[in-house]
This record gives C-alpha cells, structure tokens and sequence, in this order.
C-alpha cells in the first residue's frame, strides 16, 4: 500500500459547505455581509466592541463565533497537512505525536465553536471564511510556505498564528462573561488552555530543531514576523 504522503499530499482542501474566503465574495455579497452587521466590518475586533455597545444584538456573536470556527477549520487543515507532508522528512517522533496531539485539539476545537454556534441560531456557510485561502490584499506579497522547513511552519503557525488565538480568546472569554453568554465563556476557556501549550510546543520544537544553527533559528524567527504582520494587515483591512 502506498504512503499516505504518496495518496493524498498537497490536496484541495474541501468541506461541506464549501469554503468561501472572505476576498473571494462579490461587491453584491459584500453589501448583503455589511447589511447584515449593520455597517460593521467582518473583523472580530469591531464585532467585540460593537457586541459590548449593544449586548442584545446576537448577530454580532454569530458572526464573531463564525469567524473563529473558520480558523479552527484552517488549524485543523494545517496541521492534518503537517503529518502528512512531513513524513518524508527526517523528524523525531515525538514531534509527530506533538503534532497528532495538536490535531486532536484543533478538530475538538472545531467542533465546539460548531455546536455554539448552531445553539446561537447560526449555520456554517452563512458568513465567509477569514483563513481559507484566497489572494492577499492589495499590494501585499505572502511567501510561499516551505513544507521542507518544519521549523519555519512551526514558527509562523504554532508561535505565531496560535499566539494571535489565545489572545483572542482570552478577550472572547471576558467579551462572553460581561455580555452574560455562560456557554461561549466556558467554550473559550477550554480553547484558550489548549493554546497556551500550543505556542509553548511551538516555541520549544523551533528552538530543538534549530538547535546549533543560528542562521535557521533566525529565518524560522524572521518568518513569524512577517507572518504576524501580514496577519495584521488581514486583521485591520476590514475586508
């Protein structure tokens, strides 16, 4: 029987209902998206601060647990792609269990903010997906993603795109306590332990396998950066 790597590598990523990434919607769609949030852009950070002026408009956390669940289906991608694509490099084995483990946390991840969001009234597929794909904003250039370099994914992904979701839930958590939504707050709980000892994991397998070479801690390090800032863009763009 051949690798899983050989059948199934470098494959589309799929889901019932389809991905629709956010830069992918029509001007139409756009303004059926900001009719419904009332002028407010698709961005977590104004949906928290508009749900704290209006706690009774419930649409603003359906849209805000939309946004999560659709990271959490991108976490669970990636780090499903890591096991595969990582098979034929040389890599302890502990990190595949680390990073099986992580996969674990990502698809329990998802189903939570999956079943909050039904139990808000909310559906999968009505609000667009913020990390699935889709071209940068304008006049911005994403690298590649080097799938020979775990040091450098785990670098940008665990460090950097994990360190971005425990903030964010720790900010979802207290959003949830003062807006009196006991079940989104000891969802995001549960979520933001879990990351916690994914940026610790993180940090711990870049430094392992960079261990006695400088120059590729460095670019490992030097590539989170940039990731961070180009997440940052995405965030602030209000797209």
């Amino acid at each position: 029987m051949s690798r899983l790597f050989d059948r199934k590598a470098m494959g589309v990523r799929k889901r019932d209902p389809e991905y629709r990434p956010i830069l992918s919607l029509t001007p139409e769609e756009r303004a059926a998206l900001n009719e419904r949030l009332d002028g407010a852009p698709y961005n977590v950070e104004t949906l928290h601060l508009r749900l704290l002026e209006d706690p009774s408009k419930k649409e603003y956390l359906r849209a805000i647990t939309s946004s999560i669940l659709s990271a959490e289906f991108a976490g669970l991608d990636a780090f499903g792609r890591f096991l595969v694509e990582w098979q034929p490099l040389d890599i302890p084995w502990e990190l595949t269990m680390s990073v099986s483990r992580q996969m674990w946390d990502e698809t329990r991840h998802t189903a939570l903010n999956l079943q909050l969001l039904e139990h808000m009234g909310g559906e999968l597929g009505v609000y667009p997906d913020t990390l699935a794909s889709g071209a940068p904003p304008p006049g911005m250039e994403v690298p590649e993603p080097n799938v020979d370099e775990p040091a450098m994914q785990l670098s940008t992904i665990n460090v950097g795109l994990e360190g971005f979701a425990l903030s964010l839930f720790e900010r979802t958590r207290e959003l949830a306590e003062k807006v009196g939504e006991p079940l989104m707050e000891h969802c995001h709980d549960y979520n933001m332990a879990d990351e916690v000892l994914h940026v610790a994991h993180g940090d711990w397998w870049v430094a392992k396998l960079t261990e006695g070479d400088p120059d590729k801690e460095r670019a490992a390090r030097k590539g989170q950066q940039q990731f961070e800032e180009i997440f940052r863009v995405f965030q602030e763009s209000g797209l």
